[in-house]
């Protein structure tokens, strides 16, 4: 990822668990069929599901939704990436 080499390592670690945490909860809304009364991240998952149906359908470079051109930004990164060394999506 860009930038992630200039990061002092303290700002580098704290960037990395952010954006694994990102992923995890991306991948947690995608899956997640439970109702939000039910799901234990309930208002968070229902942000995310709502997001990630945004996402699914999104083709705007410039989208203003919440958060939508980072976690396309990310989640392409996390596909198409093929580092073994990469710290966010190798562990």
């Amino acid at each position: 990822l860009p930038g992630l080499a200039d990061m002092p390592d303290q700002d580098r670690a704290a960037y990395v668990q952010k954006q694994q945490r990102w992923l995890l909860f991306l991948r947690h809304c995608a899956k997640c069929k439970q109702a939000e009364t039910e799901c234990q991240l309930k208002n968070q998952c229902k942000f995310g599901k709502q997001l990630w149906q945004h996402i699914l359908s999104c083709a705007n470079q410039s989208c203003e939704y919440p958060r939508c051109g980072h976690s396309k930004e990310l989640l392409k990164h996390h596909q198409k990436c093929q580092s073994s060394t990469c710290p966010i999506c190798v562990p």
